[in-house]
């Protein structure tokens, strides 16, 4: 009897709503009245589950600094106003923009906040701050006016528009081969690097005062095969050291805190020439290297 009364309760319990899956109190999986574990829906982000705060407001920031860049690029030709320097305010907000994206990442992670969500959205920042605003940047500095013959054939916007391109290009690969890729490494120039490299380009123009009386470049050629480069090195396969090995909560040897105390007082007192080699010379030596190592023993640098 107890044996048809269950098989009645299975086969006709769904029409009184007794069968519906609902979700055990203490969090475990939630079971029907047989007793049989019921399958539970796939719980998705979004308005009603609410976000993670601290990360997605770091994300934010990033997001707006890119934005302010865009806005100050543009701005030294729409009603500019006399003693702001526009160009190199839109490359610092780049810089700090990528503080803040290296930021937001390693706080989720220790906060233990990290959700698909942020991934995403993290993301869609990294093409406004890293991918947009430094080809605004590049173009509006120095590839606008193109270089006498070139000048007016659209060569500068080519240039700019093609790191916008590969800048999303290599966002979008990033998302679908990271977890494929071997410990350590970067497949392709990261772009928040590509951007910090731009800006400091920018930056250190300024600095040597290689600027007209309107605040743009007076070099045309370097800032197009530079523009060139580095798109070209984001979309590459060429692989680049992530430095999340480093360990940095161990102990090291005493030669290797001086090297970075010295380093650290050579940027602080030269910040754009330092940071600028730097960033140049990360840029160049993964395909240097590559070039040494692949073609000699046959395997990719980096890896193991």
């Amino acid at each position: 009897m107890a044996n048809k009364t269950g098989a009645f309760r299975r086969r006709f319990g769904r029409r009184r709503g007794r069968s519906a899956p609902a979700e055990a109190p203490d969090g475990l999986p939630a079971t029907d009245e047989s007793g049989e574990a019921c399958a539970e829906p796939p719980r998705r982000e979004g308005p009603r589950r609410g976000f993670y705060l601290l990360p997605n407001s770091l994300t934010t920031m990033s997001l707006m600094l890119g934005f302010y860049s865009i806005t100050m690029s543009f701005g030294a030709f729409i009603n500019p106003r006399p003693g702001i320097d526009y160009f190199y305010r839109a490359a610092w907000a780049i810089f700090a923009a990528a503080i803040f994206d290296g930021l937001d990442g390693r706080v989720a992670r220790l906060t233990k906040t990290t959700s698909s969500f942020g991934v995403q959205y993290d993301s869609l920042s990294d093409l406004v701050s890293f991918g947009l605003a430094p080809a605004a940047l590049l173009y509006n500095f120095a590839l606008r006016w193109g270089y006498h013959e070139f000048h007016g054939t659209g060569l500068g916007w080519v240039a700019a528009f093609l790191y916008a391109v590969c800048g999303a290009l290599r966002l979008a690969r990033f998302n679908v081969t990271t977890d494929k890729l071997p410990p350590g490494v970067f497949q392709g120039l990261a772009i928040p690097a590509a951007a910090v490299t731009a800006a400091f380009a920018v930056l250190f123009d300024h600095e040597m005062g290689w600027t007209t009386a309107k605040g743009v470049a007076t070099w045309f050629w370097p800032f197009l095969i530079l523009t060139f480069a580095l798109s070209l090195l984001m979309v590459s396969t060429i692989y680049y050291p992530n430095f999340k090995k480093v360990d940095i909560y161990r102990r090291h040897p005493f030669g290797t805190f001086l090297f970075v105390v010295v380093m650290i007082a050579i940027v602080f007192a030269q910040p754009v020439k330092m940071i600028f080699a730097i960033m140049m010379i990360y840029a160049a030596s993964s395909p240097l290297k590559w070039l040494a190592v692949y073609r000699k023993q046959g395997r990719r640098p980096f890896v193991q």
